[in-house]
């Protein structure tokens, strides 16, 4: 599933957007966007243990380096047909959230298809979101999830001027 935003030339695809993108192994794409401030990883969707590693690993990694200064924002865009959840990777995105300092402002905008297999994932995440300032918020459509990041930045600058 492509994700598309809408700009003043009409739509385009969220990717084309990406500041510093870089490719990873298993399909794996990052980059940033609004000045650094929001933080894009999209998969393909390969659920071995190694490419789940891969995923897991960078947003912890990414997690790690993020400044005090500002909350932390991520999009995922997990929307891909062979998107899955097994037990591993739901142990790894127990790791992801783990990785997160106690009471961090974070946001974690995740866009997924709408299947019963997504819809698993979506329960498992919303019980840990809002956990000791993290939020969680699951979409079907890209624009939406980046308009909702941009609105918690905004609303929450004030906290890190």
């Amino acid at each position: 599933m492509k994700c598309d935003i809408t700009s003043s030339d009409g739509p385009i695809e969220l990717v084309d957007l990406l500041a510093d993108i870089e490719s990873g192994d298993f399909g794996v794409i990052t980059g940033w966007i609004d000045d650094r401030q929001i933080f894009f990883i999209r998969t393909d969707g390969d659920m071995k243990r190694e490419a789940v590693d891969g995923w897991a690993d960078t947003l912890i990694a990414i997690v790690d380096s993020w400044s005090d200064k500002q909350p932390i924002a991520v999009l995922q865009n997990l929307s891909h047909p062979n998107q899955g959840f097994t037990p591993y990777s739901k142990a790894r995105t127990t790791d992801i959230f783990n990785a997160v300092p106690k009471n961090r402002v974070a946001y974690c905008a995740v866009v997924m298809q709408e299947t019963f297999v997504n819809r698993i994932i979506g329960f498992f995440l919303n019980s840990i979101r809002n956990r000791d300032g993290m939020t969680i918020r699951i979409f079907t459509d890209c624009e939406e999830a980046l308009t909702w990041l941009r609105i918690q930045l905004n609303e929450n600058d004030q906290i890190f001027l």
